[in-house]
């Protein structure tokens, strides 16, 4: 959603660059809470979500999601689209390449610090961070590749939530409130994006579950690696060609 918002708020409706990034973020987030929700019950019916996951770490996801929405006020627009592009690139490079590896666990501490820091960057780039938390799942945590991308799902939730909550704010509490559109947004959530892609969105979340239960976990591995790949590219190119 990120690059495609991005793309339609500059080349269509020329919104400000100065307000630009965050309005997309923002939208992306608000989009999230339903394609997430749906995404997550079509998956809990299958058994595919461990539950145990986010229950224990709400309170870090939630405050990592703030921290990074709050740092995108300081950071260059450049910044925000290469950081997350990069991390893609090396994300999506790993599942493409690397075979089955073992489960590593690590102690408690580790893992936590590992969530606030995951969660920090879905603050910092808009998104649910199943790029992020999906090989963390699997080889940290343990789980199958469909539960991790279940668990992923319900753990995008509460770091939507709060961050469609969090850009919500920003943008009515900044001192030159951006209301692009005829006072079509609410601090920086564009409505008409969010309403069409709340409407669309689910019916392709659960759409996207079925496929991932019918398809081979090696050739989904794949597929998941490609696509990541895919949008770590475009996020770097659209950053460098600025």
């Amino acid at each position: 959603m990120i690059p495609a918002f991005l793309s339609i708020f500059q080349a269509y409706f020329h919104f400000e660059s100065k307000y630009l990034v965050q309005l997309t973020l923002g939208t992306a987030m608000a989009c999230m809470v339903v394609n997430a929700s749906c995404a997550t019950l079509a998956q809990n019916r299958k058994k595919s979500v461990c539950w145990q996951v986010p229950a224990r770490h709400w309170p870090l996801l939630c405050i990592g999601t703030m921290a990074g929405v709050a740092l995108t006020a300081y950071a260059a627009a450049e910044l925000i689209k290469a950081c997350f592009g990069l991390y893609c690139i090396h994300s999506g490079y790993r599942m493409v390449t690397r075979k089955y590896l073992e489960p590593v666990f690590r102690p408690a501490g580790a893992n936590r610090l590992v969530v606030l820091l995951f969660s920090l960057l879905c603050g910092f780039t808009g998104t649910g961070g199943a790029n992020l938390f999906v090989p963390y799942l699997t080889r940290i945590v343990g789980l199958d590749l469909r539960t991790a991308m279940g668990t992923a799902s319900a753990i995008q939730i509460p770091v939507a939530i709060v961050g469609a909550a969090s850009f919500m704010a920003m943008g009515l509490l900044s001192q030159s409130p951006f209301i692009p559109g005829d006072g079509k947004a609410i601090g920086y959530i564009y409505l008409p994006a969010f309403l069409l892609v709340s409407v669309v969105g689910p019916y392709f979340s659960v759409a996207g579950v079925a496929v991932a239960h019918r398809l081979p976990a090696t050739r989904l591995k794949l597929i998941f690696g490609a696509f990541t790949l895919f949008i770590g590219f475009k996020m770097v190119h659209s950053a460098v060609s600025v």
